[in-house]
């Protein structure tokens, strides 16, 4: 299969190196290398990303130091795909959230915050006036009209 020949050139090239993950954290280390890895997996991101960069429907909404986003997310977006991860090791009696709303078709967006439609605190200003990112932190921006409001900065 496709897999049992990756794996086994994987081990020819970098003996001991048993998982993807791993692979990518020792190249980048070893020879100082830049990934650009999107994704929709928040839990392998955390593992070895710098700097993350949060999109909806091809707009950043958040940019923070990969081992700041489980404690420092900010984004309303953000916050809502944190919430919605499933951990083999959290409490099954915690519900699992979704991101309730409506998605807009990504060919014929609103104007104002392309996440208005699905966030809690969607207020006039982000429906008539897209946020730009802003810089919240050293290194964390967001673009969010009411950042500081809703996470009491």
């Amino acid at each position: 299969s496709y897999k049992a020949k990756l794996r086994a050139a994987i081990d020819r090239l970098l003996p001991g190196c048993h998982d993807l993950e791993e692979l990518l954290v020792r190249l980048q280390r070893e020879k100082d290398i830049t990934y650009l890895f999107i994704c929709h997996d928040i839990a392998l991101l955390q593992a070895f990303a710098h700097e993350i960069a949060v999109m909806y429907l091809g707009n950043v909404l958040e940019v923070l130091p990969g081992d700041k986003l489980k404690d420092t997310a900010y984004h309303p977006y953000t916050k809502a795909l944190l919430s919605s991860l499933f951990s083999i090791n959290m409490d099954f009696s915690e519900k699992i959230a979704s991101i309730e709303g409506d998605v807009p078709s990504p060919i014929n967006l609103p104007s104002g915050c392309v996440f208005q439609g699905r966030c809690k605190f969607v207020k006039d200003k982000c429906k008539g006036q897209k946020p730009i990112l802003e810089d919240i932190e050293a290194k964390h921006k967001v673009a969010c009209y009411f950042t500081k409001e809703i996470n009491n900065l």
